[in-house]
């Protein structure tokens, strides 16, 4: 455009004066250079849009994709030989197929089926006793939704979670919750007609006379919440074993005193819970030294003779006057720390009226089976000691015991 301009202004001054040859000569001089070095110009820029290298990442994108940026290591060597600002360039133009990008995952709350809670074993039993098991059900599921601790939530937002047979929480329908939520008032809640107040822990135990928290709290799947209350109090009873650091011998009648719960219903409870249980067999004398009047006396029609085919106890084929202990039972919970129990036992002492400190003594009893000879034999009293032998066989269900009788 400058060129047309020029020729034009050219022009008008050639036609309003004359000009000199020697200025028309220098004139045309210069619009020979400039043409010629316009050529030039454009000559250069071709050669040098024909012979520049591509750049990075036009060359990295024409390679195949696991050769491009889909190689970890070819990227990493191009990126090293590049400096930061081509870097920075180059780094939202990374090559990735169409059909590898996947959307971001939205987040999903997890069930509550799929999730545990704590229970401590002690509040379980009490629960058996005092038969209040139902009301126990949903006190915990909602203490496990109550994870902030709050310790209230709305009676509403319950009702369309655990009442709602479209959710996916759905725990039962709303006259059910209304009649748990009455049976249950002033024991592990109090409401209004907007709130739940859940009570704790400490409360609860008060409540259902539980004067000490012993063992170690276990954790409990909420598929036992869901499953019914016949398996939700198999996993309360059950969760007495689990939290029982040794697995000694405990008799059906002191595990019914205990929970309240009959000798046959405990043989329910283990077989729904998968409590495992473990036979134990008490070895005294030989046959040919026992008084028999005597021994049959002292353990009734539990006595029998046992024959020792593989010399554990003594020379082969010897026979000892032998009686069946209480079985040991394991049970299915994991155990999990015991956290601020301490603190929760001084609570429950708090809560003891001035009137009634003195029942709250424990009588001292004395243990009769240890885990070794060497501490049996030290704590040895009036009482009979027993302690396992060493030498069991692995995954058998009978445990055999030593004894030491009484003075």
């Amino acid at each position: 455009m400058g060129d047309r301009l020029f020729s034009c202004i050219r022009a008008t001054m050639e036609q309003e004066q004359g000009a000199s040859p020697a200025l028309l000569a220098a004139n045309a001089r210069l619009f020979a250079l400039r043409a010629g070095r316009t050529q030039s110009d454009k000559a250069h820029h071709e050669e040098t849009a024909v012979s520049s290298p591509p750049t990075t990442a036009a060359f990295i994108q024409a390679l195949p994709p696991h050769l491009g940026w889909g190689s970890v290591a070819v990227t990493a060597v191009c990126r090293r030989s590049q400096p930061p600002e081509q870097i920075a360039i180059m780094q939202p133009q990374t090559f990735q197929p169409a059909s590898l990008v996947s959307p971001p995952l939205p987040t999903v709350t997890p069930l509550l089926k799929t999730q545990t809670t704590k229970l401590y074993p002690n509040i379980a039993q009490a629960m058996l006793k005092n038969e209040v098991t139902s009301a126990a059900r949903l006190w915990l599921l909602l203490r496990h939704i109550d994870g902030e601790g709050r310790g209230w939530l709305r009676l509403d937002e319950q009702r369309q979670r655990l009442c709602r047979k479209q959710s996916a929480d759905y725990f039962c329908g709303w006259r059910q919750f209304r009649n748990l939520l009455a049976q249950g008032e002033d024991v592990y809640w109090t409401r209004d007609k907007e709130r739940i107040w859940l009570r704790g822990t400490v409360a609860v135990a008060h409540l259902l006379g539980v004067t000490r928290l012993t063992g170690a709290p276990v954790v409990l799947p909420l598929t036992a919440v869901y499953g019914g209350i016949g398996l939700f109090r198999a996993h309360l009873y059950a969760s007495r074993h689990s939290g029982r650091k040794e697995a000694a011998p405990i008799s059906r009648a002191v595990l019914r005193q205990q929970s309240g719960v009959a000798g046959r219903t405990q043989r329910h409870y283990d077989l729904r819970a998968r409590v495992q249980r473990t036979r134990n067999v008490a070895v005294g004398e030989r046959a040919a030294n026992v008084s028999w009047e005597t021994i049959g006396w002292e353990q009734g029609r539990a006595v029998f003779i046992m024959k020792d085919r593989n010399g554990r106890y003594g020379s082969p084929n010897q026979t000892y006057a032998a009686w069946q202990l209480p079985n040991s039972y394991s049970g299915p919970h994991r155990r999990c720390g015991r956290g601020r129990q301490r603190k929760m036992n001084r609570q429950l002492v708090d809560l003891v009226q001035t009137g009634m400190r003195g029942n709250g003594q424990r009588q001292q009893i004395s243990r009769c089976y240890f885990r070794n000879g060497k501490t049996a034999v030290l704590q040895h009293k009036a009482s009979t000691t027993y302690w396992p032998n060493q030498r069991q066989d692995g995954g058998r269900t009978t445990a055999y015991w030593h004894v030491v009788s009484g003075d």
